[in-house]
């Protein structure tokens, strides 16, 4: 391999009755690293020159797109460029810019007055984008058509086979007749020979749940509760003073503990830190005076001396600091022990003084239930020789009850499957409604699309002619119509009805130079062109640009120039 060679290349263009001269050179980068007698290779790099003038990349790319876009050049100056190396949609994006202006959806629209109700609808909005709406709506709307036949099949379903006939009338006079037999039994109740003792039993009774809810009376030791609580509290907040005080204590001292083993280690830093400089020049590499190597040395042992001073003073002072602080957290701990020690008192003073109320009253209650008790046994033996014939008569008549309630339950079945047999007909003629309005909502949208389909197939119409009429040779074709009825986006060329694919090389040259005269003119930019094979074309189309011919000819054995 041979090094240091460098790879130029050099164009002179004329613009604007001006010559600019670019060039660039591609050379191999050597670089010799400090201490070492030779020269590595690390990489390659590229030079930029503007007219001679070195110039960074960033230059050099915005003085080239200072005349022409780097795109647009390749397109005009190479006749192939457009339609082999150009995505289809790239090419489309050029040829639709010749419209620009001229050709928006609205112009279109108002061109012919089929279109005005879909020129209302817009919005601002292009005839694609309202497109979009009309087909997500379609969409939609078909999405809910699909469901609505399974959903009122599902109601029909729904709906009871066989309602009994019912007479709601029926329901109040057998609630009527429950009432009645409701009241004979309390007739019986009250009409017997144990009413006397049956109301003392209900009294004693009553006077027995309300012994067993009744609480304990502290109102005599409220005022002195009153006075512990408060003080409670007011310890109680002292010794949240006090333990917040020691935890703001802990953070000082963690941190000035923190900051000594900082000093400590940067002072063994300091301490172990010695002087490494290699005592040579770093401007010429040769090795410094004796006298002046001391003297860094001095300077060097004398700043070290002061620091490691100064971070002694620093230490000796965090730990006095400490020291302060744990004497301080002491004293503070010592004051929560105290206070702790009168809160307790406060907490013992209180439970003291409930438990004696609780017991008291524990004792009185003990004592008046013992008494309640005896007197509800001596109401229940007298009652008990007269209460076995009216149980006899009332549970007979409970029976008949149980009975006329049986019957509402049914008319209360048979009302609730009435009810749910209407409410499903409603339904059903609610999803009924709900399908013919969205079937015609549909139709209003389908007619909608079509009319944008005929206007997309009205504005290819116009765009393909308006693009060709720019053109001499070449002609496009933009859309595909489908077999659906619907078109496709597309950019292909054609030349007298043959597609480029199948052109003969001429042919494709020549369609090529008649795209870069239409792109030149349209642009008001002008490049060479450069034809290569052009030995393969007989008769090569004219154009406003220098050309360039390469042509291969066989009776020539080194690069040969003409000018014409």
């Amino acid at each position: 391999m041979i090094h240091n060679l460098e790879h130029i290349v050099e164009c002179e263009l004329a613009i604007d009755n001006s010559i600019l001269t670019l060039k660039k050179i591609y050379a191999e980068k050597w670089t010799k690293k400090r201490g070492s007698s030779e020269a590595e290779f690390s990489g390659h790099e590229t030079k930029y020159f503007i007219n001679e003038v070195p110039s960074t990349k960033k230059e050099y790319e915005q003085k080239i797109a200072g005349f022409i876009d780097e795109s647009l050049f390749k397109t005009i100056t190479n006749p192939l460029y457009f339609n082999e190396h150009l995505k289809w949609q790239e090419r489309r994006t050029i040829l639709l810019s010749l419209c620009e202006g001229n050709m928006s959806d609205v112009d279109i629209l108002g061109r012919s007055p089929e279109f005005l109700p879909l020129l209302n609808e817009l919005n601002g909005r292009t005839v694609s984008e309202y497109s979009k709406i009309i087909k997500s709506k379609q969409t939609a709307i078909n999405d809910e058509l699909k469901t609505i036949p399974q959903r009122i099949q599902e109601a029909r379903l729904a709906i009871p086979e066989w309602v009994d006939d019912l007479n709601e009338e029926d329901k109040a006079v057998i609630e009527n007749k429950i009432t009645e037999l409701n009241d004979e039994i309390n007739v019986i109740k009250n009409g017997s020979g144990v009413t006397e003792a049956e109301l003392e039993l209900r009294t004693l009774n009553a006077k027995k749940t309300q012994l067993y809810g009744s609480k304990c009376d502290t109102s005599a030791i409220d005022q002195e509760m009153h006075l512990v609580n408060s003080n409670l509290q007011k310890t109680n907040f002292d010794v949240d003073s006090c333990r917040r005080r020691i935890a703001d204590i802990n953070k000082d001292i963690e941190a000035y503990e923190k900051k000594a083993d900082m000093l400590r280690k940067e002072w063994h830093e300091v301490n172990n830190k010695q002087y490494t400089d290699s005592g040579i020049c770093p401007t010429c590499g040769q090795s410094l005076p004796d006298e002046q190597i001391a003297d860094a040395k001095a300077k060097f042992n004398i700043a070290r001396a002061e620091r490691l001073d100064e971070i002694t003073a620093q230490g000796k002072q965090a730990k006095a600091n400490v020291e302060d602080l744990e004497k301080r957290r002491l004293e503070v701990a010592s004051k929560i022990d105290n206070l702790q020690k009168s809160a307790d008192e406060y907490t013992e003073r209180m439970k003291e003084s409930i438990e004696k109320a609780k017991a008291e009253f524990e004792e009185f209650k003990e004592k008046e239930l013992a008494e309640l008790n005896a007197r509800i046994a001596e109401c229940e033996k007298r009652m008990q020789n007269g209460a076995e014939d009216v149980q006899v008569r009332i549970y007979a008549i409970q029976e008949q009850i149980v009975a006329e309630k049986a019957k509402i339950a049914e008319i209360d079945k048979a009302i609730a499957g009435r009810d749910l047999m209407l409410k499903q007909k409603d339904r059903i003629v609610e999803l009924e409604a709900d399908e013919k309005r969205l079937a015609l909502e549909y139709g209003n949208l389908d007619k909608i699309a079509f009319l944008i389909e005929k206007f997309t197939k009205f504005k290819v119409d116009m765009l393909s002619e308006e693009i060709n009429s720019h053109f001499k040779y070449a002609k496009f074709k933009l859309f595909d119509e489908l077999i659906n009825g619907g078109i496709a986006e597309c950019c292909e060329v054609t030349f007298k009805g043959v597609p480029y694919s199948d052109l003969n090389n001429a042919a494709r040259i020549n369609i090529g130079i008649d795209i870069i005269n239409t792109l030149c003119k349209l642009n008001d930019k002008f490049a060479p062109v450069v034809v290569d094979n052009a030995e393969s074309v007989t008769d090569i189309l004219p154009t406003t640009s220098q050309m360039i011919c390469l042509v291969v000819s066989a009776d020539d054995d080194a690069l040969r120039v003409e000018k014409n």
